[in-house]
């Protein structure tokens, strides 16, 4: 008995909706155009989670680390080191000019874990130079620091037999062959979706409350101009903005106590 559609995806192009229809053969300027013209369709559609979740999913988490795959029964867990909390680190750190220069990642690191329920398929697949899909056997992460591990490349829903089934594109740091591309398809077919985001809380455990209340707002995204938010100084000039309105003392890590 087939479980899910997912389980009879032979080819790249059965799951694929950020990859190339051309041979790679081809030109590979018109290789990237058609990628990314299909990516940015399949990006482009709606995403059947609520609205609270959006935010990470539909590639939003683009290169952020794995830490962590949980199988147990019918549900399974992606937990991922998020982009945006790491950033967010490294420029408050900056701000502060405390350990700046930062060798090794996060005490305490930005955890976001994916929750997918009542599990009806899940596997993980990679894909030959040709194109073709053949089983592949992802243990999880290659290393719990982030900064040595796996990243997120993208992901994307399909939705068939009233359910779920969600596509993630992960970057492998170990290719397992030359003939392989060094990445991985871990496929999920699923009743629904949830998430756990403790990156609110590796704020305040690596910096202290103020960095909990910064870090709301850049999440939620308060009086943020979004497009320059993650762009060059934007951050930084961001946090300075919002410390100054919660009267924070950054360079202190405190709240200040002058009235101003």
């Amino acid at each position: 008995m087939v479980k899910s559609w997912l389980e009879k995806a032979r080819t790249l192009h059965d799951i694929g909706a950020s990859l190339d229809t051309l041979s790679y053969r081809k030109k590979h300027d018109l290789i990237c155009e058609e990628r990314y013209e299909r990516r940015w369709r399949q990006l482009g559609r709606h995403l059947p989670v609520s609205e609270d979740l959006r935010r990470y999913f539909g590639s939003y988490l683009h290169d952020s680390s794995t830490i962590g795959f949980d199988r147990k029964g019918d549900s399974a867990t992606l937990s991922l080191h998020s982009v945006y909390g790491d950033q967010f680190d490294w420029t408050l750190r900056a701000i502060q000019r405390v350990d700046h220069l930062r060798t090794g990642p996060p005490e305490h690191l930005y955890r976001i874990d994916l929750q997918f329920s009542g599990v009806h398929y899940c596997t993980t697949k990679e894909g030959y130079l040709n194109r073709d899909l053949v089983y592949g056997r992802w243990p999880g992460p290659s290393s719990l620091d982030p900064e040595k591990g796996d990243e997120l490349l993208d992901d994307y829903f399909f939705t068939e037999d009233d359910r779920l089934q969600w596509v993630a594109h992960i970057w492998r740091r170990e290719p397992t062959s030359s003939r392989r591309w060094n990445t991985v398809y871990l496929l999920i077919d699923c009743e629904s979706v949830s998430v756990v985001d403790l990156q609110a809380e590796a704020a305040e455990l690596n910096f202290g409350p103020f960095a909990r209340t910064l870090w709301d707002d850049v999440w939620t995204g308060v009086d943020a101009d979004v497009a320059s938010l993650w762009v060059d100084d934007g951050l930084r000039i961001y946090l300075e903005q919002r410390a100054d309105h919660h009267g924070i003392d950054l360079a202190n890590g405190c709240w200040r106590t002058d009235g101003r």
